[in-house]
C-alpha cells in the first residue's frame, strides 16, 4: 500500500486562519532584509563619510606629511573593498550569514567610536639644513576647512620668520615688514610635527577595526 502524501489546505480568508505570508514582515519583504539593509546602509554612510574627511583629518589634525597621508587613505580604501573575501570566508565556513553581519556591524560601530578620540592637535616644527626650529601658528583652527588667515612662522632665536611657498617649491621666509630674509632652495626646507604616539596608535586601531566590520 502506497502512502499518499497529504495536500495542504490552500489559505482561504473566510477560514478565519492567519495568512503566514502575513506574518514577519518588512515592508511585505522578510524581516532579515531589514537588518541587512539597515547595516549596509550606516556602512556606507560611514564609508563615504571617511573617505569626505580622512585626508582632511590626517593633514589637520596629526600634520601627516601627503606621502604619509596617501598612503593611509589609499590603504584604507583598497582594504575596505579586499576584506569582505575574508569575510565571506568565514561567513561560509565559520559564523553563518546572520552572525557575520552582526559581528561585522559590532566590530565596525567601535573602530568609528575610537576614531572620535584624537587627542591634541600635532604641534609642527620645521627642519631647515638639519636645523630644527619651533614653528608657530595663527588663526588655526582645528577642523576640516582652513581659513585664509591661517599663517605660520619660523621661530628663530633672534626673530620671528613668516613661512610663505612659491610655484617652484621653494620657501620664502618672510620678516615683519614683508620683506625676504631667507630664500631657501625646494627640499631645503622639511615640515614636521609632534604627535601623541598613543593617539596615533589608536587612531590605527580604529581604522583596522572598520576594514575589519566592513569585511
Amino acid at each position: 500500500m502506497v502512502d499518499t502524501p497529504a495536500v495542504e489546505e490552500p489559505f482561504s480568508p473566510a477560514s478565519g486562519k492567519t495568512n503566514p505570508a502575513d506574518k514577519e514582515t518588512w515592508f511585505g519583504h522578510p524581516r532579515q532584509l531589514a537588518r541587512l539593509f539597515t547595516t549596509e546602509m550606516w556602512e556606507r554612510f560611514g564609508y563615504y563619510g571617511m573617505r569626505a574627511l580622512l585626508t582632511l583629518y590626517l593633514t589637520k589634525h596629526f600634520l601627516f606629511s601627503d606621502t604619509t597621508t596617501t598612503g593611509l587613505y589609499g590603504g584604507f580604501t583598497a582594504l575596505v573593498y579586499l576584506t569582505p573575501l575574508v569575510g565571506g570566508f568565514v561567513a561560509d565556513h565559520y559564523l553563518g550569514s546572520k552572525r557575520s553581519v552582526k559581528f561585522g556591524a559590532i566590530v565596525m560601530a567601535i573602530g568609528y567610536f575610537i576614531l572620535c578620540f584624537g587627542g591634541e592637535t600635532a604641534k609642527p616644527h620645521a627642519v631647515i639644513d638639519g636645523q630644527r626650529y619651533e614653528v608657530q601658528v595663527e588663526n588655526a583652527v582645528d577642523r576640516p576647512t582652513s581659513t585664509g588667515e591661517e599663517v605660520r612662522y619660523v621661530v628663530t632665536p633672534s626673530e620671528r620668520l613668516k613661512i610663505k611657498g612659491n610655484e617652484d617649491g621653494s620657501v620664502d621666509l618672510l620678516r615683519a615688514d614683508d620683506s625676504v630674509a631667507r630664500n631657501l632652495p625646494k627640499g631645503s626646507f622639511e615640515a614636521g610635527a609632534d604627535r601623541n604616539a598613543f593617539f596615533v596608535f589608536l587612531m590605527l586601531i580604529g581604522l583596522s577595526a572598520v576594514t575589519v566590520g566592513n569585511g
